[in-house]
């Protein structure tokens, strides 16, 4: 099998979050990718790497302010060459929560990007928070899936496309499985589309790799 990549396990099932705390986990990410991008930075000026917070950091004021005083800790020249995601949002979440965490986050790093739930219907409502870029996380599928699995997975990018169409905001989708998927995700101008099966992309010391697809559209690993 492949590992999954996220947080709360039942959260790709259920769109809901069990009591667990994320916040220690989402600083040692911060700290993480801050160190990887100072190396890259050294031999690469134009290097980019993401990091992930979990909505429910978000959510606790005081481990809120112990991510931005993090944030903050990390030279300007390299946070500026970091996305922030946040990760895992609910349905039905707030819209001016996340306009709000967006603007705190933004006073720090240039892009935050949003990960929703695939089962999320009111992405338009989205539009105008200050997003970066904004998308889910497959539904789980295998490497070769019948029919029926195929046109409902792909019916799933078209409609996430098709709402962010009009949205100055780029679209990642993640965790595909299969190549037909990969390849709906092209047609449809997926921005960005990241497989687990890619992890992990390159021995140490490099730390990211990515690919082009036709007509400027990304894969990649995170």
């Amino acid at each position: 099998g492949v590992v999954r990549c996220g947080y709360d396990r039942d959260f790709r099932l259920s769109a809901r979050h069990s009591d667990a705390d994320f916040a220690q986990l989402d600083l040692a990410i911060l700290q993480n990718a801050s160190v990887s991008l100072a190396r890259l930075l050294m031999r690469s000026p134009a290097s980019v790497v993401g990091a992930t917070v979990h909505i429910t950091t978000l959510r606790r004021r005081h481990a809120l302010g112990d991510y931005l005083r993090a944030l903050q800790d990390i030279p300007e020249s390299t946070r500026q060459r970091m996305v922030v995601k946040i990760a895992e949002i609910e349905p039905g979440t707030p819209t001016g929560s996340l306009t709000e965490w967006i603007s705190l986050l933004r006073q720090h790093v240039r892009h935050v990007a949003l990960g929703f739930h695939h089962s999320e219907r009111a992405f338009e409502r989205f539009r105008h928070v200050g997003a970066w870029s904004a998308g889910i996380a497959l539904p789980s599928h295998g490497l070769v899936s019948n029919i029926a699995t195929m046109r409902s997975l792909e019916a799933l990018i078209e409609r996430w496309k098709r709402s962010a169409g009009p949205m100055s905001v780029r679209l990642h989708i993640e965790g595909f499985r299969s190549m037909a998927l990969l390849a709906a995700a092209k047609r449809n101008g997926v921005d960005f589309a990241s497989s687990e099966l890619a992890w992990p992309p390159l021995p140490q010391p490099s730390d990211i790799i990515s690919a082009r697809l036709p007509e400027q559209n990304a894969v990649g690993a995170r």
